[in-house]
């Protein structure tokens, strides 16, 4: 009895290392975590493929469609092995849809750097222009302010001139006539009489261009310091100007130093 026994475990151990078949706690584990580690690959191949890194073939996607709603537990041997064989295969398929698209996003960033470099380039040629004319500009403008104010301030001195000088006549002639009523005439004639209005009339005169040369130079002083203060205007708002111009250009600076490091970074 006890030798059938032995021939029967023999010819059971000779059977099972004939077909290969692993022990059944060893396959049941091994099915156990083949489970767990080609569902967490199945996980990161379907986000990778939802990112747009490659495609999934109509073969591939049916069969891990198929695997995930097996229970593996159940699988056979082979069935384990040709999953296995899939899974290699679609991760040297992933990693080369990665490096793909790793060299996509490369080409590409590199291509924005170089279109940033020439938008920068040709933005700070514009600028340059833009501001060599706004000082060009400025400085005609100051030029002809300053022109205005020595037009204003001789056209001042020559009216002054002739002012001053008709009110310097009419003071001379108010003497003259003075002296000449002393001279001619008692206070209590006509004649005496008509050369006092004459003289009032006069005297009136004087006031009046006094008051007028007053006035002139009111005017100009005027004018002169709304010039000034056009001037200080204009200079103030392109200083503001200049200002936000090169935060637009230190914003391009930053934008490409940026890129330039993100293409660099290491992997």
């Amino acid at each position: 009895m006890v030798g059938y026994c032995a021939c029967f475990v023999l010819l059971c151990l000779l059977a099972r290392r004939t077909y290969a078949f692993p022990p059944e706690n060893d396959l049941d584990d091994m099915c156990q975590l083949d489970v767990e580690k080609l569902k967490k690959l199945v996980s990161r191949i379907s986000d990778a493929r939802s990112f747009g890194c490659g495609q999934w073939t109509s073969n591939s996607k049916g069969i891990m469609e198929e695997f995930l709603q097996k229970d593996l537990g159940k699988c056979n041997a082979n069935e384990i092995e040709n999953l296995a064989e899939l899974v290699t295969g679609l991760k040297s398929e992933l990693q080369q849809d990665i490096q793909s698209a790793k060299s996509s996003l490369i080409t590409s960033h590199t291509q924005e750097l170089g279109d940033l470099k020439s938008e920068l380039k040709s933005e700070l040629q514009t600028l340059s222009g833009f501001y060599a004319k706004e000082v060009n500009t400025l400085s005609s403008d100051m030029r002809w302010l300053t022109s205005e104010q020595s037009k204003s301030a001789q056209e001042m001195n020559e009216k002054s001139n002739i002012t001053t000088k008709e009110v310097q006549d009419l003071a001379s002639l108010v003497k003259n006539l003075e002296t000449e009523i002393k001279k001619v005439a008692s206070p209590n004639s006509d004649i005496s009489r008509d050369l006092l209005v004459e003289t009032r009339h006069l005297g009136t005169q004087l006031n009046e261009a006094i008051t007028k040369l007053n006035k002139f130079s009111r005017d100009i002083n005027a004018k002169l310091a709304d010039a000034m203060t056009l001037l200080e205007a204009h200079k103030t708002d392109f200083d503001e100007w200049k200002k936000i111009e090169a935060k637009r250009v230190r914003f391009f600076f930053v934008k490409t130093h940026f890129l330039y490091k993100l293409i660099n970074f290491p992997r």
